[in-house]
């Protein structure tokens, strides 16, 4: 969970500037937009390269040095001067954040097999928990009238020396069997059209929560007067619904024995997060989709699996 909790922790204090290194770079609306643009694209970058390395390297180291990276990604924004260079420290924000992402939720849901209980909302919860910390930390630095820089830094150097700290604590979830795994590409002739709705459902929350990060303490402080202690609470509030709703209460929305919808795969070779063949995944296995988890990060619980373990099983 301390991945969780750091990476909302991260998310939340850069949020809780947007408004703040707007007016200090005197940044048009539309120049903003084109620097947080930066923030996408590296995401975007980062995560199947992370999925990679994860199949590889399993997602308990991975998850420890992004998350460390990510805490770093903060010490660039207070160096940017201008769009351009504000788009290039933001580029490395977001592949840190979508590498971090990927990493931490194959972590979990590695822990959850070892678990043998649903624990993936609870470790979503913790992500809100840290947006609400950073954000409302964020609005009482802010409104006391701390630059945004000095800000940062510090911000950036506490949450290393925690992430540093408790990570390692993360459990070691890589399979101990020799596994060597067989020879072949993922097939996607048959993948099943539950995905592309899932996929569909996937942009919805990430536009609406992507706009309501970037936008909401501009918004407030350019648009309603709102003070700069003010600003950065609307991500605060935003954090505390996924907290309430989504994140608590996914698990109790479908028992843990309740059927799942499953296709038929054939394996082409386990993962390191991934049980041995012979416990969890025998010859005439089925992939199954777990029941929903209504948690904002659904889509990002789906996706780890797929980089962690299902990406390597041909939908054949």
């Amino acid at each position: 969970m301390a991945c969780f909790l750091v990476h909302g922790l991260v998310v939340s204090t850069w949020v809780s500037r947007i408004a703040s290194v707007k007016s200090a770079l005197h940044l048009g609306d539309g120049a903003l937009g084109l620097a947080l643009l930066g923030t996408a694209i590296g995401s975007v970058t980062a995560i199947p390269l992370c999925g990679a390395l994860v199949v590889r390297r399993g997602s308990r180291q991975i998850a420890r040095w992004t998350a460390a990276g990510f805490c770093l990604s903060l010490l660039l924004i207070p160096l940017a001067y201008d769009t351009a260079s504000l788009f290039a420290a933001l580029l490395f924000y977001g592949a840190m954040a979508g590498a971090n992402d990927v990493a931490m939720n194959a972590q979990a849901v590695a822990t959850e097999k070892l678990l043998g209980t649903p624990t993936i909302s609870r470790f979503h919860a913790m992500f809100s928990i840290g947006g609400i910390a950073g954000a409302g930390a964020g609005a009482w630095i802010a409104g006391h009238g701390v630059p945004s820089a000095t800000h940062l830094v510090w911000a950036s150097i506490l949450f290393l020396t925690f992430a540093l700290a408790a990570t390692p604590l993360l459990a070691d979830t890589r399979n101990r069997a020799a596994i060597t795994p067989t020879a072949g590409r993922p097939s996607l002739r048959h993948v099943p059209l539950a995905l592309f709705a899932l996929s569909a459902i996937g942009f919805c929350i990430f536009l609406s929560e992507g706009a309501i990060a970037d936008w909401t303490g501009v918004y407030l402080k350019q648009v309603l007067g709102a003070g700069a202690g003010l600003a950065p609470v609307g991500y605060a509030v935003f954090s505390a619904a996924m907290a309430i709703f989504p994140s608590v209460t996914a698990e109790r929305l479908q028992p843990p024995d309740s059927p799942s919808r499953c296709w038929s795969t054939r394996p082409i070779g386990p993962s390191p997060d991934s049980p041995p063949p012979e416990q969890d995944f025998p010859r005439s296995s089925r992939w199954c989709l777990p029941p929903a988890d209504a948690s904002r990060r659904s889509a990002k619980a789906l996706e780890s699996p797929r980089s962690a373990a299902w990406a390597t099983w041909d939908f054949s």
